[in-house]
Protein backbone atom coordinates (compact mmCIF):
# COMPACT_ATOMS: atom_id res chain seq x y z
CA UNK A 1 0.00 0.00 0.00
CA UNK A 2 2.55 2.32 1.08
CA UNK A 3 4.81 1.38 -2.41
CA UNK A 4 1.70 2.18 -4.07
CA UNK A 5 0.59 5.60 -2.83
CA UNK A 6 4.63 6.40 -3.53
CA UNK A 7 4.42 5.28 -7.14
CA UNK A 8 1.00 7.39 -7.61
CA UNK A 9 2.87 10.65 -5.84
CA UNK A 10 5.77 10.17 -7.77
CA UNK A 11 3.64 9.29 -11.64
CA UNK A 12 2.00 12.80 -10.48
CA UNK A 13 4.66 15.04 -10.19
CA UNK A 14 6.03 13.46 -13.34
CA UNK A 15 2.59 14.44 -14.82
CA UNK A 16 2.97 17.84 -13.93
CA UNK A 17 6.65 18.37 -14.79
CA UNK A 18 5.20 17.39 -18.35
CA UNK A 19 2.61 19.72 -18.15
CA UNK A 20 4.62 22.70 -17.17
CA UNK A 21 7.43 22.02 -19.70
CA UNK A 22 4.52 21.46 -22.37
CA UNK A 23 2.76 24.70 -21.84
CA UNK A 24 -0.57 21.97 -20.72
CA UNK A 25 -0.31 24.71 -18.29
CA UNK A 26 -0.89 28.37 -19.07
CA UNK A 27 -0.90 31.86 -17.16
CA UNK A 28 -4.09 33.41 -17.55
CA UNK A 29 -3.97 36.25 -18.32
CA UNK A 30 -1.11 36.61 -20.41
CA UNK A 31 1.10 39.30 -20.97
CA UNK A 32 1.64 40.66 -24.21
CA UNK A 33 4.45 42.57 -25.39
CA UNK A 34 5.09 45.04 -28.10
CA UNK A 35 6.78 47.47 -30.17
CA UNK A 36 4.57 50.60 -30.71
CA UNK A 37 5.57 54.22 -31.53
CA UNK A 38 9.15 53.66 -30.66
CA UNK A 39 7.46 52.74 -26.95
CA UNK A 40 7.63 48.85 -25.40
CA UNK A 41 3.75 48.19 -24.72
CA UNK A 42 2.46 46.14 -22.11
CA UNK A 43 -1.29 44.65 -22.11
CA UNK A 44 -2.76 41.91 -20.60
CA UNK A 45 -5.11 38.92 -22.30
CA UNK A 46 -7.32 36.59 -20.54
CA UNK A 47 -9.37 34.15 -22.26
CA UNK A 48 -12.65 32.86 -20.64
CA UNK A 49 -12.51 29.66 -19.04
CA UNK A 50 -15.78 28.02 -20.72
CA UNK A 51 -15.45 24.35 -21.77
CA UNK A 52 -19.00 24.44 -23.15
CA UNK A 53 -17.54 26.49 -26.35
CA UNK A 54 -14.77 26.32 -28.59
CA UNK A 55 -14.10 29.83 -29.25
CA UNK A 56 -14.64 33.33 -27.31
CA UNK A 57 -17.57 35.15 -28.62
CA UNK A 58 -15.70 38.31 -28.80
CA UNK A 59 -13.45 41.46 -27.12
CA UNK A 60 -14.03 43.60 -24.42
CA UNK A 61 -10.74 46.29 -24.14
CA UNK A 62 -10.67 47.22 -20.41
CA UNK A 63 -8.55 50.52 -19.75
CA UNK A 64 -7.11 51.50 -16.42
CA UNK A 65 -7.37 54.78 -14.49
CA UNK A 66 -4.99 57.84 -13.88
CA UNK A 67 -2.33 56.58 -12.44
CA UNK A 68 -3.50 52.52 -11.88
CA UNK A 69 -2.03 49.65 -13.68
CA UNK A 70 -3.42 47.19 -16.14
CA UNK A 71 -3.37 44.40 -13.27
CA UNK A 72 -6.57 46.47 -11.79
CA UNK A 73 -8.67 44.66 -13.50
CA UNK A 74 -7.88 40.86 -12.23
CA UNK A 75 -6.48 42.06 -8.92
CA UNK A 76 -9.23 45.05 -7.76
CA UNK A 77 -12.12 44.12 -10.40
CA UNK A 78 -11.35 40.56 -10.58
CA UNK A 79 -13.29 40.48 -14.01
CA UNK A 80 -12.26 36.73 -15.08
CA UNK A 81 -15.49 35.93 -14.07
CA UNK A 82 -17.25 38.03 -15.94
CA UNK A 83 -15.32 36.95 -18.64
CA UNK A 84 -16.12 33.60 -18.04
CA UNK A 85 -19.72 34.04 -17.92
CA UNK A 86 -20.17 36.10 -21.18
CA UNK A 87 -17.34 33.88 -23.05
CA UNK A 88 -15.67 36.88 -24.15
CA UNK A 89 -11.58 37.74 -24.33
CA UNK A 90 -10.69 40.69 -21.85
CA UNK A 91 -7.50 42.57 -23.00
CA UNK A 92 -6.13 45.47 -20.59
CA UNK A 93 -3.56 47.51 -21.78
CA UNK A 94 -1.09 49.75 -19.64
CA UNK A 95 -0.44 53.54 -20.23
CA UNK A 96 2.87 54.64 -20.59
CA UNK A 97 4.50 57.01 -17.79
CA UNK A 98 4.10 61.46 -18.45
CA UNK A 99 6.67 61.41 -22.18
CA UNK A 100 7.09 64.86 -21.82
CA UNK A 101 10.38 65.21 -19.79
CA UNK A 102 9.27 69.57 -19.07
CA UNK A 103 5.86 68.48 -17.67
CA UNK A 104 7.51 65.96 -15.67
CA UNK A 105 10.20 68.67 -14.04
CA UNK A 106 7.42 71.15 -13.78
CA UNK A 107 5.35 68.82 -11.29
CA UNK A 108 8.60 66.89 -9.46
CA UNK A 109 9.74 70.83 -8.90
CA UNK A 110 6.44 71.60 -7.44
CA UNK A 111 5.73 68.81 -5.71
CA UNK A 112 9.01 69.38 -4.09
CA UNK A 113 8.39 72.63 -2.64
CA UNK A 114 4.97 71.92 -2.22
CA UNK A 115 4.51 68.15 -0.80
CA UNK A 116 2.40 67.49 -2.93
CA UNK A 117 2.05 64.36 -4.51
CA UNK A 118 1.08 64.29 -7.79
CA UNK A 119 2.16 61.35 -9.77
CA UNK A 120 2.40 61.01 -13.76
CA UNK A 121 3.43 57.58 -13.92
CA UNK A 122 0.28 55.70 -15.62
CA UNK A 123 -1.67 58.30 -18.11
CA UNK A 124 -3.95 57.64 -21.27
CA UNK A 125 -3.34 60.07 -24.59
CA UNK A 126 -6.79 61.35 -24.42
CA UNK A 127 -6.58 64.65 -24.72
CA UNK A 128 -6.82 65.96 -20.65
CA UNK A 129 -4.67 68.56 -20.09
CA UNK A 130 -3.56 69.77 -16.33
CA UNK A 131 -2.94 72.83 -14.89
CA UNK A 132 -1.61 74.03 -11.85
CA UNK A 133 -0.72 77.64 -10.25
CA UNK A 134 0.82 79.31 -7.16
CA UNK A 135 -0.31 82.32 -5.86
CA UNK A 136 -2.24 82.63 -9.40
CA UNK A 137 0.77 82.22 -11.29
CA UNK A 138 0.58 79.25 -13.98
CA UNK A 139 3.14 76.59 -13.73
CA UNK A 140 1.79 73.92 -15.62
CA UNK A 141 -0.88 74.41 -18.33
CA UNK A 142 -0.28 71.03 -20.81
CA UNK A 143 -2.06 68.21 -22.36
CA UNK A 144 -1.07 65.00 -20.81
CA UNK A 145 1.05 62.66 -22.86
CA UNK A 146 -0.21 64.53 -26.17
CA UNK A 147 2.43 62.89 -28.63
CA UNK A 148 1.33 59.57 -27.23
CA UNK A 149 -0.63 57.49 -30.14
CA UNK A 150 -3.01 54.96 -27.65
CA UNK A 151 -5.68 55.17 -30.28
CA UNK A 152 -3.44 52.97 -32.77
CA UNK A 153 -1.96 51.50 -29.93
CA UNK A 154 -5.42 50.19 -29.07
CA UNK A 155 -5.77 49.55 -32.72
CA UNK A 156 -2.68 46.81 -32.96
CA UNK A 157 -3.96 45.14 -29.40
CA UNK A 158 -8.05 44.93 -31.28
CA UNK A 159 -6.09 43.43 -34.40
CA UNK A 160 -3.96 41.35 -32.52
CA UNK A 161 -6.25 39.86 -30.40
CA UNK A 162 -9.02 39.49 -33.01
CA UNK A 163 -6.42 37.49 -35.34
CA UNK A 164 -4.86 35.71 -32.83
CA UNK A 165 -8.47 34.20 -31.08
CA UNK A 166 -10.20 34.52 -34.65
CA UNK A 167 -12.70 36.39 -32.72
CA UNK A 168 -16.08 38.27 -34.90
CA UNK A 169 -14.83 41.96 -35.62
CA UNK A 170 -18.06 42.92 -34.96
CA UNK A 171 -17.81 42.04 -31.59
CA UNK A 172 -15.62 44.67 -29.91
CA UNK A 173 -16.36 46.49 -26.95
CA UNK A 174 -14.46 49.13 -24.69
CA UNK A 175 -15.10 49.53 -21.00
CA UNK A 176 -12.53 52.80 -19.11
CA UNK A 177 -12.55 53.71 -15.67
CA UNK A 178 -11.79 57.28 -14.70
CA UNK A 179 -9.12 58.32 -17.22
CA UNK A 180 -9.90 55.11 -18.85
CA UNK A 181 -12.96 56.21 -19.28
CA UNK A 182 -12.00 59.29 -21.21
CA UNK A 183 -9.74 56.84 -23.40
CA UNK A 184 -12.76 54.95 -24.17
CA UNK A 185 -14.64 58.24 -25.86
CA UNK A 186 -11.49 59.49 -27.54
CA UNK A 187 -11.24 56.20 -29.35
CA UNK A 188 -14.96 56.01 -30.25
CA UNK A 189 -14.66 58.59 -31.21
CA UNK A 190 -11.84 58.63 -33.56
CA UNK A 191 -12.17 54.57 -34.36
CA UNK A 192 -16.12 54.20 -33.51
CA UNK A 193 -16.82 52.54 -36.52
CA UNK A 194 -14.78 49.21 -35.11
CA UNK A 195 -16.58 49.56 -31.71
CA UNK A 196 -20.22 47.45 -30.71
CA UNK A 197 -20.49 49.57 -27.63
CA UNK A 198 -18.45 51.51 -25.08
CA UNK A 199 -18.70 51.41 -21.24
CA UNK A 200 -17.57 54.21 -18.92
CA UNK A 201 -17.29 54.03 -15.33
CA UNK A 202 -16.60 57.66 -13.85
CA UNK A 203 -15.13 59.16 -17.11
CA UNK A 204 -15.95 61.92 -19.37
CA UNK A 205 -14.34 63.64 -22.66
CA UNK A 206 -10.51 65.61 -22.50
CA UNK A 207 -9.89 68.52 -24.98
CA UNK A 208 -9.12 66.29 -27.62
CA UNK A 209 -12.82 65.71 -28.54
CA UNK A 210 -13.36 69.55 -29.40
CA UNK A 211 -12.87 69.02 -33.50
CA UNK A 212 -13.97 65.57 -34.12
CA UNK A 213 -16.59 64.10 -35.76
CA UNK A 214 -19.13 63.28 -34.41
CA UNK A 215 -20.58 60.64 -36.68
CA UNK A 216 -20.18 56.84 -35.02
CA UNK A 217 -23.44 55.64 -34.00
CA UNK A 218 -23.43 53.08 -30.92
CA UNK A 219 -24.90 51.79 -27.74
CA UNK A 220 -23.31 53.46 -24.28
CA UNK A 221 -23.65 52.73 -21.56
CA UNK A 222 -22.32 55.48 -19.21
CA UNK A 223 -22.12 54.90 -14.84
CA UNK A 224 -21.17 57.49 -12.65
CA UNK A 225 -21.73 59.05 -9.49
CA UNK A 226 -23.73 62.17 -8.47
CA UNK A 227 -21.92 62.67 -5.64
CA UNK A 228 -18.22 61.38 -7.03
CA UNK A 229 -15.89 64.58 -5.47
CA UNK A 230 -13.14 63.48 -7.47
CA UNK A 231 -15.02 63.44 -11.18
CA UNK A 232 -17.75 65.55 -10.54
CA UNK A 233 -20.79 64.27 -12.37
CA UNK A 234 -22.26 68.05 -12.78
CA UNK A 235 -19.37 69.38 -14.65
CA UNK A 236 -19.71 72.49 -12.10
CA UNK A 237 -16.74 75.07 -13.35
CA UNK A 238 -14.10 75.72 -10.37
CA UNK A 239 -16.04 74.06 -8.03
CA UNK A 240 -13.72 71.02 -8.01
CA UNK A 241 -10.44 72.57 -8.37
CA UNK A 242 -8.36 71.14 -5.39
CA UNK A 243 -5.66 73.51 -3.34
CA UNK A 244 -3.46 71.03 -1.97
CA UNK A 245 -0.69 73.73 0.33
CA UNK A 246 -0.31 76.58 -1.97
CA UNK A 247 -0.81 74.52 -5.30
CA UNK A 248 -3.84 75.11 -7.44
CA UNK A 249 -4.35 71.77 -9.54
CA UNK A 250 -7.54 71.97 -11.87
CA UNK A 251 -7.89 70.16 -15.55
CA UNK A 252 -9.41 71.19 -18.85
CA UNK A 253 -12.17 68.87 -20.39
CA UNK A 254 -14.68 69.06 -22.55
CA UNK A 255 -17.82 70.13 -20.63
CA UNK A 256 -22.02 70.41 -21.72
CA UNK A 257 -22.04 73.36 -19.18
CA UNK A 258 -22.63 76.00 -21.53
CA UNK A 259 -21.16 74.20 -24.39
CA UNK A 260 -17.68 76.09 -23.39
CA UNK A 261 -14.19 74.71 -22.35
CA UNK A 262 -13.86 74.94 -18.74
CA UNK A 263 -10.94 74.81 -15.97
CA UNK A 264 -12.49 71.82 -13.88
CA UNK A 265 -10.97 69.58 -10.89
CA UNK A 266 -7.74 67.13 -10.93
CA UNK A 267 -7.60 64.57 -12.05
CA UNK A 268 -10.60 64.01 -13.97
CA UNK A 269 -13.58 66.38 -14.00
CA UNK A 270 -16.82 65.64 -16.31
CA UNK A 271 -19.64 67.23 -18.08
CA UNK A 272 -21.62 65.09 -19.90
CA UNK A 273 -22.35 65.45 -23.29
CA UNK A 274 -24.82 63.38 -25.75
CA UNK A 275 -22.59 62.28 -28.79
CA UNK A 276 -23.76 58.60 -29.49
CA UNK A 277 -26.71 57.15 -31.73
CA UNK A 278 -27.39 53.34 -31.16
CA UNK A 279 -27.47 51.11 -34.25
CA UNK A 280 -31.00 51.76 -34.82
CA UNK A 281 -30.66 55.59 -34.83
CA UNK A 282 -32.24 56.21 -31.51
CA UNK A 283 -30.43 58.79 -29.40
CA UNK A 284 -28.65 56.62 -26.60
CA UNK A 285 -27.66 59.95 -24.03
CA UNK A 286 -24.11 59.27 -22.09
CA UNK A 287 -26.13 60.61 -19.33
CA UNK A 288 -28.63 63.55 -17.67
CA UNK A 289 -27.19 66.76 -18.93
CA UNK A 290 -26.02 69.03 -15.95
CA UNK A 291 -28.59 71.21 -17.28
CA UNK A 292 -31.38 68.88 -16.60
CA UNK A 293 -33.34 68.47 -13.89
CA UNK A 294 -32.87 65.68 -11.02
Amino acid sequence: MIYLIYMNRKYLLFFLAISLTSGFIQANPVLKTMQFGGYDREYLVYTPQNLKREKADGLIVCLHGFTRTMNDFFEIYDIKHLSDSLNFIFAAPQALPEQNSSVNLQVALINLFTNDQLSLNSVWGCGLSVKASIFGVALVNEELNRDIDDVGFINEIIDNVLDEYSLPSANVFILGTSMGGYMSYNYALRNGERLSGLISIAGSMGLAVKDMDYKNKMPVCDFHSETDEVVPYSGSIERYCISRNRTRWCCKIFSNVGTRWSILSLPVAIGKTPLFKDRSGTSTPVSRAASEPP
